[in-house]
């Protein structure tokens, strides 16, 4: 039987908590913030995109035209050390899925799992929307933006198709600020695990510190950006500013902020709270 709370009079008679669930309407909060995380993601496709001309400069020595590349953008193409599907899996997905692992088995707090989805769906949603607003608002190339378009230096055009407008949107980077969204919800969440009420211990000092470890992966997922000649430097400190930004603003609407209690008294607010149960009065004869 699928539960999400243990009744706090009588666990033997509960009823099947998922109806319980059900009727409670909390379903009706994650319909809604999935929904609504889908509308955010398609409105900026109905931006135009920003065409900035591509830089050259035509130099004449007699009868010999040379046509000069801007330095900054005739990066070479290579192939994305972390993909676009890449991203979704080992950034959004795998931080997701660790959460709501965590908060069910660890914190003892199955409610968590309601809260997590939610809070990822309204963050991710919003880091995607206002990378790619900025995306086609600013219109930056690339630092490969001539390999990536063919640009043709006979034509002195762009001549490939292949790619679309992908050259044009450097910035802000959209690996950055969805791996630091992903993984920055995750160490909030586990950062909110320590008790707050302990920090002069030594437990404290290292869980917290073992929190910020999701962060690593994030670094390392925004730094291959450079490597691969896709964004430069400004690109990814932006991306990644909006990507903590957004997991911390949801982390907080989302979650309560209180220190982490004693296991089984968080379980039983947690579940009282996320399912409001009925009050049984027993009424006796004279």
């Amino acid at each position: 039987m699928f539960t999400l709370c243990a009744s706090r009079q009588n666990p033997e008679e509960n009823r099947n908590c998922f109806r319980d669930w059900i009727e409670s309407k909390k379903y009706l909060e994650l319909i809604g913030w999935t929904l609504g995380g889908v509308a955010i993601v398609l409105l900026p496709f109905l931006l135009p995109q920003r065409q900035r001309p591509i830089p050259y400069q035509i130099v004449s020595t007699g009868d010999v035209i040379t046509v000069i590349r801007d330095p900054q953008l005739n990066n070479p193409a290579v192939e994305e050390s972390i993909t676009a599907t890449g991203l979704i899996l080992y950034s959004l997905l795998l931080p997701l899925v660790i959460q709501i692992l965590f908060g069910w088995f660890v914190r003892g707090s199955r409610a968590d799992a309601h809260r997590t989805w939610c809070a990822y769906m309204t963050a991710v949603s919003a880091t995607f929307c206002v990378t790619e607003v900025l995306k086609r608002h600013v219109g930056r190339l690339r630092p490969n933006t001539y390999a990536l378009c063919g640009w043709d230096d006979a034509l002195q055009q762009c001549a490939g198709t292949h790619h679309g407008d992908e050259y044009r949107k450097s910035f802000p980077s959209g690996h950055a600020s969805g791996t630091f969204c992903g993984w920055a919800l995750l160490a909030c969440y586990l950062w909110n695990a320590a008790n707050t009420g302990h920090r002069s211990t030594l437990a404290w000092r290292v869980w917290t510190s073992f929190s910020l470890l999701p962060l690593c992966v994030a670094c390392y997922v925004a730094s291959s950006r450079l490597v691969d000649n896709y964004h430069f430097v400004g690109d990814v400190v932006a991306g990644a500013v909006i990507g903590c930004f957004n997991a911390v603003v949801f982390t907080n609407i989302h979650f309560s902020s209180r220190p982490l209690e004693s296991i089984p008294d968080l379980k039983k607010k947690d579940d009282e709270s996320f399912i409001e149960e009925k009050e049984c009065v027993e009424i006796r004869e004279p």
